[in-house]
């Protein structure tokens, strides 16, 4: 029973509804044909349990399957969905499956099971329950125009980050359609990941005047509040992306039905759900040393990558992997990490008074890395040009020629930090510059943090793009400068060489767009 608890019907059944609602039909059908599988396998199992009088994998059953009717019947509501109408309330029917025991019709079982633990352990969802699952706007459709959603090049454009030609595309159609609130929405992500912060504001607001709460449009909006400094209202509308998981919260939250915590003490244990990337991760976890002056008794779910390392350093706090089981962790109410920054981070002055602490790496690690780097003399500088979960022609990272340049100057050693594979990179910039880039071998730097934490320790300067090796620098208190776009990502914000979450870190931002040149310029003279 244990890959049931920890991937239950209902949150594969709701992720195939949210990749077609991303468009994303085919890893939709993928998705849905696997909660058909997990479905008969559960119905099969469930029967081997009656047969043998297991009560407990019952429940555990029939609590599922009456979540996926639910997330079902919500569904019903949302218009235009190619999907909405595959299942409805009688989803469990399967008339092709028969049980051998006894020559019961599967579905008859399935039906009896619930039907039975309903009156006698009283399992029907209560209307509190059905109230938490409305919260995260299962039941209502969502923002998207179907009119426009399915616009082939809208949809190019953005997956080539060309947001030029996105602008173009939805100004165009906005002139035969001003109230679509998803092409103004659009125009606004687009205008914004321009730079075009008052256009931006003003597309976001026209949408929001269309369709008020519709969570795409709101997080959009929070997300430029958040880059201009006013995180009061950023972050309290920040939550907005809880709807349809727009921030990616980590596996089980979506469906608790426990209470999200409202930023007061409680009795009990505060469970912390991570989210988004690791560089999200890293940077939301600052805040934790000023949640623990409130409540101490606090776990977190974290990515896997980062357990260890947080073990080390957060010794008070239960830390899980986010590959591990928590259906037997007991804990009273819980809440996603960016969402503790609406009570801890909503003013400037909460960002320059707040409680720094640094990662801790292992000493054991610390100890062999250093057998491993260069014996040269100058700084040891630690480099990555590159985020890889960028397209191949992003503008947001440096070319190999790029780093040739900045690596030319000064009598300094410097350190491969990119992860990926990037040998022939390092050949086409090695064969351009004066100053090698060396490599330490043997270590996976994406799947083994904890290596590669030990190797930013050992340098004494961090240069990089925005990627977690930026944010996990920082976190381990090395002083880095981050190489920044002019459509920079809003935890950024403008017009500041300063970082407000890390006061270790330089921000060089360029002045004109793809243009990296009066950084590099920067970078050579304080290197030479």
């Amino acid at each position: 029973m244990n890959n049931l608890q920890h991937i239950p019907l209902d949150e594969i059944l709701l992720m195939s509804f949210h990749a077609a609602d991303e468009g994303e039909i085919e890893l939709s059908q993928k998705l849905y044909d696997s909660f058909i599988s997990t479905k008969e396998k559960a119905i099969k199992l469930a029967e081997k349990a009656s047969i043998n009088g297991d009560l407990e994998t019952l429940d555990i059953i029939s609590k599922s399957f009456e979540k996926a009717k639910l997330v079902s019947k919500s569904r019903t509501n949302i218009e235009n969905n190619k999907l909405s109408n595959v299942i409805d309330d009688n989803f469990l029917n399967l008339e092709n499956n028969n049980v051998n025991q006894n020559n019961l019709n599967v579905n008859e079982l399935a039906k009896n099971i619930i039907s039975e633990f309903q009156k006698s352990q009283n399992n029907e969802l209560t209307q509190n329950e059905i109230e938490n699952f409305e919260n995260y706007n299962l039941d209502s459709a969502s923002f998207k125009d179907a009119k426009f959603s399915d616009d082939k090049l809208l949809r190019k454009y953005l997956r080539e980050e060309n947001y030029e030609a996105g602008v173009r595309r939805s100004s165009k159609l906005l002139e035969k359609d001003t109230n679509s609130s998803f092409l103004n929405n659009y125009l606004g992500y687009c205008l914004k990941s321009l730079n075009k912060i008052d256009e931006a504001r003003k597309a976001f607001i026209k949408a929001l005047s269309i369709q008020k709460d519709a969570p795409e449009i709101v997080f959009n909006n929070a997300k430029l509040d958040l880059k201009l400094g006013n995180f009061d209202i950023g972050w309290k509308d920040y939550d907005a992306g809880l709807k349809y998981n727009l921030r990616n919260i980590f596996e089980g939250f979506l469906l608790n039905k426990k209470p999200i915590w409202d930023g007061k003490p409680f009795k009990g244990c505060l469970l912390i759900y991570g989210e988004q990337t690791i560089s999200d991760q890293l940077i939301f976890s600052t805040v934790i040393e000023d949640l623990l002056k409130v409540h101490q008794n606090v776990a977190l779910v974290i990515d896997k990558r980062l357990k260890k390392i947080f073990q080390r350093t957060y010794k008070n706090l239960t830390i899980f992997g986010d590959d591990e089981d928590l259906s037997n962790f007991d804990y009273a109410r819980h809440i996603p990490m960016g969402s503790l920054c609406k009570y801890y981070r909503n003013e400037v002055k909460n960002f320059d008074q707040c409680s720094e602490k640094y990662l801790i790496t292992s000493p054991e690690i610390d100890n062999q890395i250093e057998l491993l780097f260069p014996n040269t003399d100058g700084l040891k500088i630690g480099v990555s040009w590159k985020d890889f979960d960028l397209i191949k022609n992003s503008t947001k990272y440096l070319s190999n020629s790029d780093v040739s340049k900045v690596t030319e100057f000064g009598n300094n050693t410097f350190i491969n930090l990119q992860f990926g594979d990037v040998s022939n990179d390092l050949i086409q910039i090695n064969d351009n510059s004066k100053n090698k880039i060396h490599h330490i071998p043997g270590i996976n730097y994406s799947e083994n943090v904890e290596s590669y934490a030990s190797i930013i320790k050992k340098c004494d300067l961090i240069i990089s793009v925005d990627n977690m090796t930026a944010h996990l620098a920082a976190r381990l208190g090395k002083p880095v400068w981050v190489l920044l776009s002019n459509n920079c990502d809003y935890k950024w914000q403008e017009k500041t060489e300063n970082s407000i979450w890390y006061k270790n870190t330089l921000l060089l931002r360029q002045t004109n767009k793809n243009d990296w040149s009066k950084i590099i310029g920067y970078i050579n003279s304080a290197l030479k």
